[in-house]
């Protein structure tokens, strides 16, 4: 629990060759009371960033609770080469918690390269009134050749205040791009492929926005809005205020750089 500042449980530094194995975070919450001098209210289980050659194996976290920044089970931040994310589940990430707007709640989420995330479970992934537009099970953004292998999405929405879905507050997306507005952050994934990947009870199953070189083999959608959003073309605005780190505010209107994407082997279903 943190009020005013960042909320983290395992955090690596420029490392190397580091292996977890069974380890969990649970039940964090970040507060804002008005502090803007802190780096940030994130509340994370997991963030690596700068780091090489890390392994998380059968981990978990669950009941993560953000404010007005970033909420995530596992942030994958800035880390080249040789990551690997397996048998992790993540479970009740939320973010917008109290008065103030969030940014954006993920399971699993990686900004870097050579990552690659299997057989890993997130559910219960939730977004009130995001500033992002947006709440992900898996995401990638300033990515390249990243790997989400057999891993599944289940229950991830975007509300408001009252807990009602509205799609002008975004959707609950199972797997898609990690937005941020901020322009050392705004950058295309490419190279990503997602097989035998499932998406339940979703807003959005599979969203291809800001993808560039990417697959989707072989993926499933259970009982979700949108099984997948491929919209080419297209517009998004996003903000971020102060208290997620952006301070004066920003709002910014984003074009759709997504192209050559090839979806394959793709079922809807309900299940």
């Amino acid at each position: 629990m943190n009020f005013d500042g960042a909320c983290t449980g395992f955090g690596h530094f420029r490392s190397e060759k580091s292996y977890l194995e069974n380890c969990s975070a649970t039940r964090f919450q970040s507060f804002f009371n008005g502090n803007l001098k802190t780096q940030g209210h994130t509340c994370i289980g997991f963030v690596p960033f700068f780091s090489t050659d890390l392994s998380f194996i059968n981990c978990s976290a669950t009941n993560i609770n953000g404010c007005c920044d970033d909420a995530h089970g596992i942030s994958i931040f800035l880390c080249l080469g040789n990551i690997l994310v397996k048998g992790c589940k993540i479970d009740n990430v939320k973010d917008g918690i109290g008065n103030n707007t969030g940014a954006k709640a993920t399971g699993i989420e990686v900004y870097g390269s050579g990552v690659v995330v299997s057989d890993c479970i997130v559910s219960n992934i939730t977004a009130i009134n995001p500033q992002d537009k947006q709440c992900t099970g898996f995401s990638c953004a300033l990515a390249d050749n990243v790997k989400f292998i057999n891993c599944k999405a289940i229950n991830v929405q975007v509300v408001d205040e009252n807990g009602k879905q509205n799609s002008c507050l975004g959707y609950g997306t199972g797997f898609g791009w990690a937005p941020d507005i901020r322009p050392e952050f705004v950058f295309p994934a490419v190279n990503i492929l997602y097989e035998k990947c499932c998406a339940k009870k979703c807003q959005v199953g599979f969203d291809s926005w800001y993808h560039i070189d990417s697959k989707w083999n072989n993926i499933c959608c259970c009982d979700c809005g949108i099984a997948v959003l491929n919209l080419n073309n297209s517009q998004r605005t996003l903000s971020c205020n102060p208290c997620s780190e952006c301070n004066p505010p920003i709002t910014k209107t984003l074009d759709n750089v997504a192209k050559n994407n090839k979806f394959m082997n793709v079922k809807a279903k309900y299940c």
